[in-house]
């Protein structure tokens, strides 16, 4: 009869330890999966970013080159959803289009803020030089004009 109890003793350890590594391995799991998750959100966000650092540039060699061609930097840069038109004058009869995709495209008047989905932009034409900046998710903005943008452009 002792024998018995010892046997039951012993598969009860054995489960109890089996039980425990299981239990070990499922936090490992879990552990790993979270890390790749915030992971893959910061990659994903470093792209998004990525996306609007190529559109400034794309939209200040535009300006640059209508400079070049007008001897005046451009009256006007309206970022519309899907585009960026850039005005040599304010009635907007000479302009240039820069097309918007992805988490670049711009916010609307109503949403004004950056978030995953668009981005808020903004150009301003001061005597000599002209600010184009956007803000990123953080709320910090990333200048790209010959004269940086202060707290005038409010990044929420």
């Amino acid at each position: 009869m002792s024998e018995n109890k010892n046997k039951k003793r012993i598969i009860q350890k054995k489960d109890n330890n089996l039980l425990f590594y299981a239990l070990i391995g499922l936090v490992l799991v879990l552990l790993i999966i979270g890390f790749s998750i915030s992971r893959l959100a910061l990659w994903q966000k470093d792209i998004r970013d990525k996306q609007r650092v190529e559109i400034m540039e794309s939209v200040v060699s535009e300006i640059e080159k209508l400079k070049s061609e007008n001897e005046n930097y451009p009256e006007a840069v309206f970022f519309k959803t899907d585009s960026v038109l850039i005005c040599s004058t304010i009635d907007c009869f000479i302009s240039e289009e820069v097309v918007i995709n992805g988490s670049a495209k711009g916010t609307s008047d109503i949403l004004n803020k950056t978030d995953r989905n668009y981005t808020k932009y903004a150009y301003e034409l001061t005597e000599e030089a002209y600010k184009i900046a956007y803000c990123d998710e953080e709320g910090n903005i990333r200048n790209f004009g010959k004269a940086p943008f202060g707290e005038e452009l409010n990044c929420e």
